[in-house]
């Protein structure tokens, strides 16, 4: 942590949203074991005076997840969130719209047969179908009545821009297309990209 802010302060920035994974698209990985350490290392810090920039939560929710809600019930009320994203990497739509890049992602990243990524693929999109929409509901009205930052995540279309306004989003996290980004503007939503984005097209 202290690297970490470290580096914040020499860069110049005197306010940190640490982001921190909530849910995770496969069972068992490290983004829900090690997330209540993460918090805790960003709170105590804060609160022992350690930090040298002021740092606070960000949490990014994996929607098509059945631990995702449960999880961010136990965080929201925390005095240290000031953001919240709504992510949904399932395969078809956003940022994997092309089905064939998110196969080539996920069969890489977790070496993964064309079998057990035939599997995996229908899983998620099973996950998805249940969980997604539920989720992104739920969480989207605890910001509102909190007037916690939401943002988006992925918007592609001008409909995911659309839906996203309607929750409430004020912030568009790294639209994967120039007319939601457009769209995104249109609504009022500030736009956030970055140099991976670019770099990945």
């Amino acid at each position: 942590m202290s690297s970490h802010d470290a580096m914040m302060v020499a860069s110049g920035i005197t306010t940190v949203l640490d982001a921190v994974a909530i849910g995770d698209v496969r069972d068992g990985g490290d983004r829900l074991e090690n997330l209540e350490k993460m918090v805790n290392a960003v709170e105590e810090t804060q609160k022992r005076g350690l930090n040298r920039a002021e740092h606070r939560l960000h949490l990014r929710c994996e929607l098509p997840h059945h631990t995702t809600l449960p999880l961010f019930e136990k965080l929201i009320d925390r005095e240290s969130v000031s953001m919240v994203s709504l992510m949904d990497h399932s395969p078809g739509q956003r940022q994997y719209a092309d089905r064939s890049k998110y196969r080539d992602y996920y069969q890489g990243k977790y070496h993964l047969t064309h079998d057990e990524m035939d599997r995996f693929e229908a899983e998620q999109m099973a996950l998805a179908a249940t969980w997604s929409q539920p989720n992104r509901q739920t969480i989207a009205a605890m910001c509102r009545a909190r007037r916690i930052a939401l943002a988006s995540h992925d918007d592609a279309t001008e409909a995911h821009v659309a839906e996203s306004h309607q929750l409430g989003s004020v912030i568009a996290e790294f639209p994967t297309t120039l007319a939601a980004a457009q769209a995104s503007r249109q609504h009022g939503m500030h736009v956030l990209m970055g140099a991976p984005n670019i770099v990945r097209g």
